[in-house]
């Protein structure tokens, strides 16, 4: 894929938080460093990509430009995907990103996000799974993709505003399922994320 030269410096601009916000260009001096867009916070580059009001939209085409990657390179790979179906549960409605079914019967609700870095990869990443390793929604799934919900897994894809792709790392996996204090997705799950993403997790 061809990137124009100056989305190339704009993207590194971002990975180093060197975007010319009020906050980084007003250092040293007593000018409002308020958000030029939603006069409420500081002008900081956490808070134009991801929180200020005007940039919403964008956060939403990141959003699916993730989860668009993701499908195609799970279909690329001979997994049958669905998008954002609506699962009608007891107490609440839940909408995974994606649900990928293999013929053999794997089956892996994967879904989207992109923190902060002050709220943490790890732990954003083990609360999207929560979110979604419950026992009504793997019924619901298993049922409509005809699988076992035994063998239904949670992936959840979390990414900082930077860039960086956040995944446990297999031995913290195995210290989980060991303990039984709390659920992860298995190996095989993190490593079909891992290839899908084709970057370094951290």
């Amino acid at each position: 894929m061809s990137i124009p030269a100056a989305d190339y410096r704009h993207y590194h601009q971002v990975r180093i938080g060197a975007l010319p916000t009020w906050v980084r260009t007003g250092r040293g001096s007593t000018v409002d460093k308020s958000c030029r867009a939603c006069a409420e916070l500081a002008e900081t580059p956490a808070h134009v990509v991801q929180m200020c009001l005007r940039t919403h939209g964008g956060r939403v085409l990141r959003h699916d430009a993730v989860v668009e990657l993701l499908a195609a390179r799970l279909r690329n790979k001979g997994w049958i995907v669905e998008k954002e179906h609506l699962y009608q549960l007891d107490s609440e409605a839940l909408k995974p990103d994606l649900v990928a079914v293999r013929p053999e019967g794997a089956c892996v609700i994967i879904d989207a996000q992109v923190v902060s870095a002050a709220q943490g990869l790890r732990g954003a990443f083990r609360a999207k799974v929560r979110k979604y390793e419950r026992a009504d929604l793997l019924e619901a799934v298993g049922a409509r993709h005809l699988v076992n919900p035994e063998a239904v897994e949670v992936v959840a894809c979390t990414i900082s505003w930077r860039g960086v792709w956040c995944c446990s790392s297999v031995e913290e996996q195995r210290d989980s399922r060991a303990s039984k204090v709390e659920s992860y997705p298995e190996d095989k799950a993190m490593a079909l994320l891992r290839s899908c993403s084709g970057r370094g997790a951290q």
